[in-house]
């Protein structure tokens, strides 16, 4: 991943999926593992939470989701390319 890529998407996470949660629960706090698929044209193909210590199951299936709207460059081998993805998600810190 392009380390500023990664990070907008991160931050896309963020607003878009862990804000919502720290709204019911301001200490949310944890780990989501998705694992994804990246198809052959760059696209994400298929995400899902692989692991998560994040008590809000809401928020877990909100960034696999999430992770659906993601491109990447085409994959140099021409196959899909399967990745397995940390978001380690702390109130009040960024990207």
């Amino acid at each position: 991943l392009h380390v500023r890529s990664r990070r907008q998407r991160q931050m896309c996470i963020r607003d878009s999926c862990y804000n919502k949660g720290l709204k019911n629960d301001p200490a949310l706090t944890g780990k989501v593992a998705v694992q994804f698929t990246i198809d052959p044209s760059g696209a994400v193909s298929r995400a899902e939470v692989a692991d998560t210590s994040l008590p809000d199951a809401d928020v877990s299936e909100c960034i696999a989701n999430a992770v659906l709207n993601w491109r990447f460059p085409r994959p140099k081998s021409g196959r899909r390319v399967v990745v397995t993805y940390p978001f380690v998600l702390i109130p009040g810190e960024r990207g």
